[in-house]
């Protein structure tokens, strides 16, 4: 079967092609690209074959040839970008589904199993939503406050306050949703058909959540300051379905986990990251960001996607790996459940798979990518 790669290099408006053939190149073999063409052609014992490419190509006003060395397997070339075609312009904005601002500008949100359909997030019963500034806002709390907050007693109308003091924690108050790129942080009593599934003892406790109806894991139990009134649901977005006025919508675990991983490069200065499942029942998973935009086409993929390149190695069992990410060979430690965790492993290998032999493999990280999400 015949493969191929094409990427585009927006700063030197360019695209480069890779292509890997099954059987030698035969005189005849050759690519040919029209004048602005969205794709091109290859030309191989008899065949013509539709390579569609991230971006039209070939400024020039005639067909652009490229041929094959007799009897090579491989080609590797730069195309240029046709003139009307400028490079991508979208927005380098690290968005994800179900922002704060677009789920306040529903009428009515709630928030289904993504497994069974059971209600999870029932609407009503949440007034506002709340993005969070970033994935360790807590913890520069103290960066933050002149006057850092205090640990006040529950008023006589019941509300306790807003934050705890801090290294205490915090809560979140009922009725608010805070959100993030890939969860939900919300008061307890504002979630239902949830059950507490599994206590591991550590450095702390941990409690993970699962849906009541088909126990598809939802996300994890984060304790607050105070009585239990305060414990606060983490849900995992990718575990969920909107049901948006009887329209009911889901997006991919791989997009949330693209824009999890910008973040850790782009607010946390963070590349390396180890991956684990819960309670590791498997090696795990290293992986290096190397490019948080790319946009591509390959062999699996007829249409141009928006991405971000990765290389990633399984774990060898035993291996001590350090998670510091602070020291030179520290990796940043992620957990994931186990369905979350064997899909992410198969989108990788997914994505390797389509990839012509010279670039799929660099020494003993494997290469592959994983989509952002656009609209």
């Amino acid at each position: 079967m015949h493969t191929f790669y094409a990427e585009l290099l927006p700063n030197i408006r360019s695209i480069s092609l890779l292509i890997s053939l099954d059987t030698p190149a035969a005189a005849s073999t050759r690519v040919t690209v029209n004048p602005g063409a969205s794709s091109a052609s290859l030309h191989h014992h008899g065949e013509s074959i539709n390579l569609p490419l991230p971006a039209a190509a070939n400024l020039r006003p005639h067909q652009l040839m490229i041929p094959f060395a007799a009897g090579e397997k491989k080609l590797s070339c730069r195309l240029p970008l046709a003139s009307e075609s400028p490079a991508r312009n979208n927005s380098r904005e690290n968005y994800a589904p179900w922002s704060a601002p677009e789920l306040m500008s529903k009428a009515s949100v709630a928030f289904l199993c993504r497994e069974c359909g059971v209600e999870i997030l029932p609407s009503g019963r949440r007034t506002k939503w709340k993005d969070l500034p970033s994935g360790n806002w807590a913890d520069m709390m103290d960066f933050w406050h002149c006057h850092k907050p205090h640990d006040d007693k529950k008023s006589a109308d019941g509300e306790g306050s807003r934050y705890s003091v801090l290294g205490q924690g915090f809560v979140v108050e009922q009725g608010i949703g805070l959100v993030d790129r890939g969860y939900f942080l919300l008061a307890a009593k504002d979630c239902t058909n949830c059950r507490v599934s599994h206590c591991s003892l550590s450095l702390m406790i941990t409690l993970n959540s699962v849906c009541t109806s088909c126990d598809a894991p939802l996300g994890a139990i984060e304790a607050g300051v105070g009585t239990n009134d305060m414990q606060m649901w983490r849900i995992n977005k990718w575990t969920l379905r909107l049901n948006d006025q009887g329209k009911e919508i889901a997006y991919s675990l791989e997009c949330f986990l693209a824009s999890q991983f910008i973040a850790f490069t782009e607010e946390g200065g963070v590349r390396r990251l180890f991956i684990t499942m819960e309670d590791n029942r498997s090696p795990g998973l290293k992986l290096w960001i190397f490019n948080t935009e790319v946009y591509y086409t390959h062999s699996s993929s007829p249409m141009p996607v928006r991405g971000i390149k990765v290389f990633w190695q399984e774990a060898k069992p035993g291996e001590k790996v350090q998670t510091d990410s602070l020291k030179v060979t520290g990796l940043e430690a992620v957990e994931l459940d186990e369905k979350a965790f064997h899909t992410l492993a198969s989108c990788l290998e997914e994505s390797n798979q389509a990839l012509p032999a010279d670039i799929g493999k660099n020494g003993e990280w494997n290469a592959g990518s994983l989509r952002r999400f656009e609209e």
